[in-house]
């Protein structure tokens, strides 16, 4: 990759997502419901996918209200007991 096109590519991103507590915060949450949609979707209450994920109950309901910071790992094992994997996608502009 070439740097300059990389740091032009960044810049861009920089520009759309301001690193300031009020957008994490909203991204926690915008990804808290998506985890929902989807255990909804399959029929799963949080208690099963708690359990398929190996993770304690009460830290998904935080989860999947935003109150909680996920790590990656903690991410992978709830998108593997959804049947998805996490990736980088490109953002919905709002």
């Amino acid at each position: 990759m070439n740097s300059a096109n990389g740091l032009s590519h960044v810049g861009s991103i920089f520009s759309y997502y301001s690193f300031d507590k009020e957008s994490v915060s909203k991204e926690r949450v915008r990804i808290g419901q998506r985890i929902r949609e989807l255990r909804e979707a399959k029929g799963m209450d949080a208690k099963h996918l708690a359990f398929y994920a190996d993770i304690d109950a009460a830290n998904l309901c935080r989860i999947e209200s935003g109150k909680y910071s996920v790590g990656l790992d903690i991410l992978t094992k709830i998108g593997y007991a959804l049947g998805k994997e996490i990736d980088f996608v490109e953002p919905k502009h709002q």
